[in-house]
């Protein structure tokens, strides 16, 4: 029959709907191009087109579309001492060429350029300070291990321009990027969308909102037993 058709395919919308992600976030696709975000630290930093970037654990490995290139970010737990200390306590790092002192986004930070040695071709290091992490990232010259061969300034430019986009994110721009999606529940007896939108943390347009999604705007409450939308 026709009702039973109708009542099949509103089935199958709900089916298909549910989950919708909600707004514009960080999940849906919204990220700025080229730009890693980390939402467990809190950070972000830019990068070239063409780069790839993987996480593992506390570390982060990127590598430029040729190959060529290659960049290490570890996440480690920072001491009472400076960057630069850091450097030659923790990292057992005694030299650096091209040593320096910089601050990024108001965080200390420390650079300079590690000589070949042994099996490690030059590279470009950097150390920032941000919250109880000191972020370390490491720039070789040459992807593929080839050995002694210093870095060009170009690759330089490269590496020093990603430590330089580092920022971090604030609380409530982490808060405004956690995706919300939508999900059907069946109403209550005495439901309201304004009780509904408080529970659910939704701000203060959160009512009109699920009013919306339920052709519910501007009046209307939810009747007992009948699937809405709601956004959590």
């Amino acid at each position: 029959t026709a009702s039973a058709a109708g009542e099949r395919n509103i089935n199958e919308f709900r089916i298909a709907s549910e989950g919708l992600v909600w707004g514009q976030n960080i999940q849906t696709g919204a990220p700025i191009e080229n730009r890693f975000y980390h939402r467990r630290y809190g950070f972000q930093f830019d990068y070239p087109a063409g780069w790839q970037f993987v996480e593992d654990n506390n570390e982060i490995r990127g590598r430029s579309a040729d190959q060529e290139l290659a960049l290490t970010l570890q996440i480690k737990r920072r001491t009472t001492q400076s960057p630069q200390q850091f450097i030659k306590n923790t990292l057992g790092i005694p030299l650096l060429k091209k040593s320096q002192p910089f601050v990024q986004a108001r965080m200390p930070g420390h650079s300079g350029v590690v000589a070949a040695r042994n099996n490690a071709p030059e590279q470009r290091l950097a150390v920032l300070y941000y919250g109880r992490g000191a972020f370390v990232f490491s720039g070789v010259a040459r992807a593929d291990g080839a050995h002694n061969r210093t870095l060009s300034e170009v690759d330089d430019k490269v590496y020093m321009g990603i430590v330089q986009s580092f920022r971090p994110l604030s609380r409530r721009a982490l808060a405004a990027q956690e995706a919300r999606s939508i999900h059907y529940v069946k109403a209550l007896p005495g439901a309201t969308y304004a009780e509904l939108a408080r529970r659910l943390n939704l701000g203060k347009n959160g009512e009109d909102d699920l009013r919306l999604i339920n052709d519910a705007y501007p009046v209307g409450e939810p009747q007992a037993g009948a699937w809405i939308k709601i956004i959590r």
